[in-house]
């Protein structure tokens, strides 16, 4: 993990922060592939099906990554899976200006491990 990044659990405070990255996020990804209107016309604010899952229940997995100054500069929402090891992933994003600063593999790794530790694992028969 990069030395300048925290990765730690998400809260209700961090709620505007994560609607403010998700759609600039979109925005510098999907320019030319997703109509331009459309990403205009994003809100800045997270859809309530999302801000719901911040602060995590116990099946889930919300993170963010923040850089030393303590701003957002990423973020990660998962869910285990009702079958044994299994995981998803369903949003993951980072600040454009952070891109192949390895903000997104940290922010994985620390989501995998998380998902890990939600579920017991069988030992034996």
């Amino acid at each position: 993990m990069p030395s300048d990044l925290d990765v730690e659990d998400a809260t209700a405070g961090d709620i505007d922060a994560i609607g403010v990255l998700r759609t600039a996020s979109w925005r510098a990804a999907y320019p030319g592939i997703i109509a331009e209107n459309f990403l205009d016309s994003m809100p800045s604010t997270l859809p309530d099906n999302l801000a719901a899952r911040i602060p995590a229940a116990a099946d889930q997995v919300a993170l963010v990554a923040r850089e030393c100054a303590g701003a957002i500069i990423g973020v990660s929402l998962a869910q285990a899976s009702s079958e044994e090891g299994l995981g998803e992933v369903y949003l993951l994003y980072v600040d454009a200006q952070h891109w192949g600063r390895e903000t997104g593999a940290a922010l994985l790794a620390v989501t995998e491990d998380r998902l890990a530790g939600l579920r017991p694992r069988r030992l034996g028969p």
